[in-house]
């Protein structure tokens, strides 16, 4: 749309200027315009200036007497000023140059609708995280929270092994007042804490590391109890 709206707006303004300045050399150098859009109502119209409402020439050549003052015109026109005062003196040269400026105001007023209504919708569409995507985030971040958890209480027991918990010391650290809670705000009930170390399954002598620990403690929820 927008590409759309800028090659008509230099397509109008190179239309205009065109026509103007063939309808300013008749006028000015007296030489006949066999240019259908440009003729028509130049002898019933004091382009000039010289009566007392004051000519259209000088006008004309300020609004359209180049390229870049055409743009600046049709760009004033969609910006919030008067349009019609710019259609005006071209609408004196040709009835012709009307339909111009109302096919232009139309399209421009359009294109500009398009694309805030295009804004909107890209707005609207963006996708939002799913509950899947924010139920995996907020387990991640209890995940993170426990393991930080059972690391700082195994350091805190010296074990010759600070990265690994045995059976025994996971019973052990699991009855601390401070981890109870924590578990009970996760939603793991602790209450037949033989069966919680049985189900998190803690392999042979090697222990378990903290991390896969608070894993599975976590997907114990609500297990414990059944």
């Amino acid at each position: 749309t927008g590409c759309l709206f800028f090659i008509t707006f230099y397509i109008v303004g190179i239309a205009m200027m065109e026509g103007v300045n063939v309808f300013l050399e008749e006028e000015v150098v007296g030489r006949p315009s066999d240019q259908w859009w440009t003729s028509g109502y130049a002898g019933s119209t004091n382009f000039a200036g010289t009566n007392e409402g004051g000519g259209v020439l000088p006008t004309l050549q300020g609004y359209y007497g180049s390229v870049a003052r055409t743009w600046v015109t049709l760009f004033r026109a969609i910006s919030g000023a008067d349009w019609s005062a710019f259609a005006a003196p071209m609408a004196s040269m040709n009835r012709f140059w009307s339909v111009v400026w109302l096919l232009y105001i139309f399209c421009a007023l359009f294109g500009m609708v398009n694309v805030v209504i295009g804004t909107v919708v890209d707005i609207v569409r963006k996708p939002l995280p799913s509950d899947r995507a924010l139920r995996l985030a907020a387990e991640q971040k209890e995940e993170r929270a426990l393991t930080a958890l059972l690391v700082q209480h195994l350091a805190k027991l010296g074990t010759d092994d600070d990265s690994r918990m045995s059976r025994k010391v996971l019973g052990h650290i699991l009855e601390l007042p401070s981890v109870v809670k924590q578990m009970n705000d996760f939603g793991v009930d602790l209450e037949h804490l033989e069966d919680v170390i049985e189900l998190v399954g803690v392999e042979g002598h090697g222990g378990i590391t903290a991390r896969v620990a608070a894993r599975r403690l976590l997907s114990l929820r609500g297990e414990a109890k059944s």
